[in-house]
This record gives structure tokens, sequence and C-alpha cells, in this order.
């Protein structure tokens, strides 16, 4: 099987890699491994995000180079935290929004 062909398997294996990668700390950190109860109904959409992630940066390896899909999802990181910290009332000041002005520029240089 030519798995770098294969987007699906591909964003499986790196799933189960991933999984046995933070067992594997849990387990070296001896952490309490209770079930949250306490978590907000949309915190479980984080899991989702990380599968379509996973699923569309292999798709997209193969289709634009690696720099550009890379500087992309450091963007679009950026671009929500700035977001969420906004939303959240915590400061945002010139430090942060140049940070993300210089990596929107990267952005903008790389794209063809």
């Amino acid at each position: 099987i030519d798995v770098s062909k294969n987007v699906m398997l591909t964003g499986l294996i790196s799933a189960v890699i991933t999984t046995l990668a933070i067992g594997a700390t849990l387990l070296f950190l001896k952490t309490d491994l209770q079930f949250p109860t306490a978590v907000p109904w949309w915190a479980w959409f984080g899991g989702l995000a990380g599968a379509i992630y996973i699923v569309g940066f292999s798709f997209y390896a193969t289709q634009i180079p690696l720099t550009t899909l890379l500087i992309t999802t450091l963007a679009g990181q950026m671009g929500m935290s700035l977001l969420i910290d906004v939303l959240a009332k915590n400061p945002v000041g010139l430090r942060e929004l140049s940070s993300a002005l210089l990596i929107f520029l990267a952005m903008m240089i790389l794209r063809k």
C-alpha cells in the first residue's frame, strides 16, 4: 500500500501515532486518568477539528509547497488566537499585532 497516495490512511496513521504518544506521556507523568465530566459541550469539537486538520494537511501536502502550507496554517492559528484573545478581553498589543502582520506578509510572499 502506497500510504503517500491515500490521504485518509495517512490521517489515520498520524492520529494513531499521536494517540500513542499522548498515552505514553500520560503514563510517564503518572497523570490521573479520570474522565472529564465538567467540560463544556463545545470542547469536544477540538478532536473533530484536529482530525479535519490532519486529513486536510495530508491532502494539501501533496498539492502545494510545504512552506506555503505551513505558513498558511500558522497564519490561521495566529488569526484565531488573536480573535479568541479579543473575545476573551485579553490584552492584544503592538507585539501581538506585529507578529500577526509578519506572518501574514510571509504568507503573501510565499503564495504563487
